[in-house]
């Protein structure tokens, strides 16, 4: 990005999102493939019980990309965190969505996998002062609204199939 800013004079703003969930997302991620499980009362793996990630919901993802656009001129060339700001464990989000689905789903803990982060707290600080950044969705009410969505978007068949076939090419189904 230096280089760009320094051949092209583009002045660049780098965004490092946190592990965003939310409605439109059926993929392998964490949250889309817990909900996925839970629906179906399938076990639930976790890769080491203490693992714990910073959730962003999709809006306050939204938002904060927003800010960094409405005030470009101002904050540019920056690098900006974008999650809650808060870590939660992968154990614990799993818990909540079985819950939140009433799933018979178990987890099961295997030893944390190498390479894989084990905890992570985005600071959201230089956020929350140059852009006014506040996350406003916790991960109770974010994962309420995500499994809604997720419900009823399943209804329609068509995206249903589409999401088993990416998951059993990936092995995950």
């Amino acid at each position: 990005m230096h280089s760009y800013h320094e051949c092209y004079g583009i002045r660049p703003v780098i965004v490092r999102l946190s592990n965003v969930y939310g409605r439109y997302d059926v993929s392998e991620r964490a949250v889309p493939l817990f909900i996925y499980y839970a629906v179906r009362n399938r076990n639930i793996s976790i890769f080491g019980k203490e693992k714990s990630l910073d959730f962003t919901y999709t809006d306050d993802a939204i938002a904060g990309l927003i800010g960094i656009v409405r005030r470009f001129d101002r904050v540019a060339p920056e690098t900006f965190n974008i999650s809650a700001g808060k870590s939660r464990r992968i154990i614990d989000v799993a818990r909540i969505i079985i819950d939140k689905v009433g799933s018979k789903s178990r987890i099961t803990l295997g030893t944390a996998r190498t390479g894989e982060i084990s905890k992570f707290v985005a600071n959201i600080s230089k956020a929350q002062r140059l852009l006014g950044y506040r996350p406003k969705v916790s991960l109770e009410v974010g994962l309420e609204r995500n499994i809604e969505w997720y419900l009823e978007v399943m209804k329609t068949r068509k995206i249903y199939e589409a999401q088993r076939r990416d998951l059993l090419r990936r092995g995950w189904a």
